[in-house]
């Protein structure tokens, strides 16, 4: 038989467009090699230059005299911080009508979003928030409620990071200085710095146009950003449309340590638009309270509840519980904040003085699960962990922390990782435990705790009743009836990192 016919083809530049062949751009941030460092303004003061891009979006007075707008905003975000699995990550769809006062620093947000991770009926969630000086609000049918710190802070960047307000506080920036200039969407752009309410703030103006097509920074968040410590924010802006004479950017990126966390496209923007006379009007007593909000920082639990001899447990947002084994205390979860988990350790010590505590227990990836992590991590206390969620384990324990620092800044020290990837069985004559994987497609990043001679079962985060006593996600609980039924256990109570103990029988009754 004839061997088949074989053709070889040799393609070389010569014979194919140019920009088939040509060399990958740079890197968004990479640095341009430029004799005078600022593509676009050569030879102009950092003055001048953002004197250039303020007419390019529109004038400097045009600019000034924008007062007010009302903003229509579809968007989405990836909820990297959840317990499921990693990049790509679920998103979190929404829309929001924003009204916002520039002149007297006020927001209103009317928010909408769509969880798919949940239950048809129940992953619609609505929001109104006001954000003023005074304070910030959720405005509800039983009136209005103080705002957690991250609605502050929310309202704030609305205040502080819309361009047109970045490019005027630039201008009147005593310490404007030129930087580097660097690379973004493959084309040369200029690049200045400054100090915004405290922040310094990085500025990144396209050469050829002169709008400011990025804003950076390095900063702290309120949000579940939180337990990164630093981190390096970009804004991109693009989609630039005229409005009323300014040019407007109706598409916004966040990206945060290299992840693309949010997008929000403006559909529709109305500059000083006529406004009731009691927007933004606030209850003074909420907004005040709201002042005071901890954030992460929030008070530990005062007293526990004994589930079975020698198992305390802390009910919380997010429970922590104690155990204790013959040779030492051992904490199940570490959530929150460093300083959360710092009060839980020296709650755990009160309980049974004397008693070292011997291990933390961290069931899941999530981040307010694992933020505590930082604090066990700093007073040298070994750490047990799903061995997927090294990686991500490690980012956190490396991650700086110099703009709050945390013990575990103050005092480097190496992790102690217990990398779980089986049952694990942690012996004691008084309350020995296994840990457990889980392994479910929802649920490959979380392990149980039982204890077989209690018949206790700790379902880390998959057990959460709604309101109306219906499971809030029951894949995730028919993931762990899969797990129970493997490892050939019997539990009788189960409880969550959300959910108080309950009968195993009612919980699995639960599942369709």
């Amino acid at each position: 038989m004839a061997p088949a016919n074989r053709i070889f083809l040799t393609i070389t530049c010569a014979t194919v467009p140019v920009f088939l062949c040509a060399a990958a751009p740079p890197p968004d941030g990479a640095p341009v090699a430029s004799a005078h460092g600022a593509p676009g303004c050569a030879g102009l003061a950092p003055h001048a230059c953002i004197g250039i891009a303020l007419e390019a979006m529109g004038g400097a007075n045009r600019l000034a005299g924008v007062r007010t707008a009302r903003y229509a905003i579809i968007g989405h975000r990836e909820e990297a911080e959840q317990s499921y699995r990693q990049a790509p990550f679920q998103i979190e769809y929404g829309r929001e009508t924003r009204i916002v006062d520039y002149q007297h620093g006020a927001v209103d947000r009317a928010h909408e979003s769509v969880f798919p991770s949940t239950a048809p009926d129940e992953n619609v969630n609505k929001t109104h928030v006001v954000v003023s000086a005074a304070g910030a609000v959720m405005k509800t049918p039983g009136g209005d409620r103080p705002a957690v710190r991250q609605s502050r802070e929310q309202g704030d960047d609305i205040l502080h990071d819309e361009p047109m307000m970045v490019l005027q506080a630039a201008a009147k920036a005593p310490d404007l200085r030129y930087a580097a200039p660097e690379w973004l969407h493959a084309a040369p752009h200029t690049v200045v710095t400054f100090t915004d309410h405290g922040q310094p703030i990085r500025l990144v103006l396209n050469a050829g146009n002169h709008l400011p097509d990025a804003i950076e920074r390095t900063r702290t968040f309120e949000d579940f950003w939180n337990v990164w410590g630093d981190v390096n924010q970009r804004i991109y802006l693009d989609s630039w449309q005229d409005v009323g004479g300014v040019l407007f950017p109706a598409s916004r990126v966040d990206q945060r340590n290299d992840l693309e966390t949010a997008h929000e496209q403006y559909l529709d923007v109305r500059f000083d638009p006529t406004l009731a006379s009691d927007a933004f009007s606030v209850d003074s007593a909420a907004a005040a309270k709201s002042l005071r909000s901890p954030g992460w920082d929030r008070p530990f639990p005062p007293q526990a509840q004994t589930i079975v001899p020698g198992v305390w447990l802390f009910q919380g947002a997010w429970n922590v519980s104690v155990i204790e084994q013959d040779d030492g205390l051992i904490l199940l979860e570490a959530p929150i904040s460093a300083s959360y988990t710092a009060q839980a350790l020296d709650a755990a010590a009160h309980l049974v003085p004397g008693k070292p505590i011997k291990a933390v227990i961290s069931t899941t990836d999530s981040w307010p699960h694992v933020a505590g992590l930082r604090e066990a991590v700093a007073r040298g206390i070994p750490v047990y962990q799903l061995d997927l969620n090294r990686p991500l384990l490690d980012r956190l324990i490396a991650a700086p922390h110099t703009l709050r620092p945390d013990d575990l800044a103050r005092h480097p020290r190496p992790p102690q990782w217990h990398m779980v990837n089986q049952v694990l069985a942690i012996p004691s004559r008084h309350n020995p435990i296994m840990l457990i994987p889980i392994c479910g497609p929802s649920t490959e990043r979380q392990y149980m705790v039982y204890w077989p001679d209690a018949k206790l079962l700790y379902a880390s985060d998959t057990l959460v009743l709604n309101p109306d006593n219906s499971l809030y996600n029951p894949e995730l609980m028919h993931e762990v009836e899969t797990a129970v039924a493997r490892a050939h256990i019997a539990p009788q109570t189960v409880y969550a990192m959300h959910q108080a103990p309950m009968p195993w029988g009612r919980a699995i009754g639960m599942v369709p």
